[in-house]
């Protein structure tokens, strides 16, 4: 196991759910066979006096471990978490979601791999859960070797941004968290692909994402399409995507985008994979807490 310091670091703003925000925590400060040697945790704007309290427990539990950045107004992830990057004490830097959840042995695996390999980045699959029938719904296979992240990238996010672990002054050369809404990932992820540096991503799911009718829905219209469209544009300007590859995302991508809710959410189902049963999932229901 490795000794190795790293941070955490995570964002909240006023809509997320307290009981959500509370088992993500958990996950991260208490359920972990190695745990951080700090949470950063960035308030994107006031929260409500629930979220607020959600904190106040976990700090009192855990004082000397978080570090807490308060923004006078919600500024979006991509720039909470460039404030919140900034403010991370160690070298490596270990992402986490405020409602989704860290498997046990998450952060021991990945620690082992970006501190024995050459890369930069470290993802890995991800385990859906549905929130509305309460059931795991399959798994998020990301690209494994940097032949095919770079191939995959050209197409979609090449790795799921609450999976990852990460080195802090590559992140940070490639021009840290940026306002890019909704793709403020996938806009890291090019930029440094863009500049050589190394990702890789375990093949296993370590972290379980809830899923719901909201998450499809926030995937979809004219302003989510509009965001896209100039995601696109500077992927083209930086040279990591041709004018022929950004126009046939473009073509690809607009559809899905203007699709109704359900047909959209049978997509993305349809790239889940379940690959073991029900009843073999029976004992992570206790770390969701559902």
């Amino acid at each position: 196991m490795t000794n190795t310091p790293f941070s955490v670091l995570m964002s909240v703003y006023h809509k997320e759910d307290p009981s959500y925000f509370a088992k993500a925590l958990e996950s991260v400060v208490e359920k972990q066979t190695l745990l951080p040697s700090e949470v950063v945790l960035v308030k994107d704007g006031p929260l409500t006096p629930e979220l607020e309290q959600v904190i106040d427990h976990f700090r009192s539990k855990h004082q000397a471990l978080f570090k807490i950045i308060g923004l006078k107004k919600n500024m979006g992830l991509g720039l909470a978490l460039r404030e919140g990057l900034i403010n991370c004490t160690f070298s490596i830097v270990a992402r986490m979601d405020s409602d989704d959840i860290s498997l046990p042995e998450r952060f021991e695996k990945q620690m082992k791999v970006i501190t024995r390999k050459n890369v930069d980045v470290v993802g890995c699959n991800t385990l859906y859960y549905e929130t509305d029938s309460k059931r795991f719904v399959g798994i998020k296979k990301n690209p494994e070797t940097m032949n095919e992240i770079l191939h995959y990238a050209k197409r979609r996010s090449p790795l799921s941004h609450v999976t990852v672990v990460f080195r802090k002054d590559s992140v940070l050369s490639a021009g840290s968290y940026q306002n890019q809404p909704y793709f403020e990932d996938y806009w890291l992820w090019i930029r440094m692909l863009t500049k050589g540096m190394q990702f890789y991503s375990i093949q296993e799911p370590l972290v379980v994402v809830r899923y719901n009718n909201n998450m499809v829905t926030r995937r979809g219209g004219q302003k989510y399409l509009l965001q896209e469209l100039e995601f696109l544009n500077r992927a083209n300007k930086i040279g990591f995507l041709s004018r022929r590859e950004k126009l046939i995302s473009m073509i690809i991508r607009t559809p899905v985008r203007l699709l109704p809710c359900f047909l959209r959410k049978w997509i993305y189902s349809s790239k889940l994979r379940i690959t073991i049963k029900q009843d073999e999932f029976k004992e992570l229901h206790i770390h969701i807490g559902e």
